[in-house]
């Protein structure tokens, strides 16, 4: 029903690249034999925080549904740190990290009050009719942005992540934004070659 409210929406959206918190309370059914929240409803409030982002950011739903585009998830990393028990209500803070030519990364904290229990790491694009839409297409088309004016993070290249396989990509030296966002989202381009159909 959110395309009912699009021009709300749109007038009242938050800046693309800005943090989305979000919070979901933990009941009965989101429980394992351990009585913590089970590791796969994470991936499920990971799903229910970036729907809402979606929402509320740049409306990026409304306008990816005016220019028919949709969403594709081809990857997630989560790492389990604490453990969140019933009732506990878990705030979710979701931005885009980094994006590549095609992919967006989008990191998904969790936590319980100030207490840091576990981060998630999505891969995912936009597509059309004819496939993939590029990561320049979709800034331009649906964030109304130029990618060469976005903060370099959004531009991470297939060489970048080369020097980072040959250790030839300097960590923290350069105080680039994308040297922290590398160690986190390189483990998807290591991925890729092992999953291609032989």
């Amino acid at each position: 029903m959110a395309f009912l409210f699009d021009d709300y929406y749109e007038k009242n959206s938050l800046p693309y690249d800005a943090d989305h918190i979000y919070e979901m309370r933990v009941l009965p059914y989101d429980l394992d034999m351990n009585f913590h929240l089970n590791n796969a409803q994470y991936l499920s409030f990971m799903e229910h925080a970036r729907f809402d982002m979606i929402l509320k950011h740049a409306n990026v739903f409304n306008r990816c549904r005016r220019k028919g585009y949709g969403w594709v998830v081809a990857g997630v990393s989560f790492q389990f740190r604490r453990s969140a028990n019933l009732f506990d209500k878990v705030r979710i803070v979701t931005n885009v990290c980094g994006a590549d030519e095609k992919w967006l990364y989008v990191q998904q904290n969790f936590y319980v009050g100030k207490r840091f229990i576990g981060r998630g790491i999505v891969r995912m694009c936009t597509f059309d009719k004819n496939g993939a839409v590029s990561t320049a297409r979709y800034f331009k088309d649906i964030l109304h942005v130029d990618i060469e004016t976005a903060d370099p993070k959004f531009r991470m290249t297939k060489d970048d992540y080369a020097k980072f396989v040959n250790a030839d990509y300097s960590i923290s030296a350069s105080g680039d934004t994308r040297d922290d966002i590398m160690t986190r989202v390189s483990s998807f381009v290591f991925h890729d070659e092992t999953l291609k159909e032989k």
